[in-house]
């Protein structure tokens, strides 16, 4: 199955913004409408379609051209690329970095998935042991088994884990 790269066009730019505004805010997403905390804070109306548009730039055409994206893990589309500008405050800088080294992780895998490591498998820090009722798969993630010192077997083993999700 493809799943075709999402763009959002010039004039979709100022909606997109506010989507990707209300989400970091938590007023859109999977909590929304839940009771909350305080009020959480967003950037300066604007901040993030600038930093979409550095990020653009940045990657150049890489982003949409990399093999196999939108087949066994997701393009870097503007959606992969909210979701990193958000992790990264919108720094532009740290989010192309962030882009530049998944495609390079996923380059080799041919479009298919990440194996987990035996020593992963054993640890225990992450398992999908069933689906929710309306068939999306429930993982549970045990920091406690977690040895630190070891971050990339971490990240290696939440990527595998995540493309068991996605597939």
């Amino acid at each position: 199955r493809i799943v075709p790269a999402l763009v959002a066009s010039q004039e979709q730019e100022a909606w997109f913004d506010d989507i990707v505004s209300q989400i970091c805010e938590v007023k859109l997403g999977i909590f929304y409408g839940e009771l909350g905390g305080e009020e959480l804070p967003s950037w300066k109306p604007g901040a993030f379609r600038r930093s979409l548009l550095g990020v653009r730039e940045a990657l150049g055409s890489s982003a949409s051209a990399w093999p196999h994206g939108g087949t066994m893990h997701e393009p870097l589309d503007d959606i992969a690329l909210a979701a990193r500008l958000i992790a990264n405050d919108l720094d532009v800088t740290a989010t192309a970095r962030v882009a530049r080294e998944y495609a390079a992780f996923r380059l080799p895998t041919s479009g298919g998935g990440v194996l987990p490591s035996l020593e992963w498998i054993t640890s225990g820090v992450a398992l999908l042991p069933c689906e929710d009722r309306l068939g999306r798969p429930v993982i549970v993630i045990r920091p406690r088994y977690h040895r630190p010192g070891n971050i990339e077997m971490f990240r290696a083993g939440l990527r595998t884990t995540l493309d068991a999700v996605k597939a």
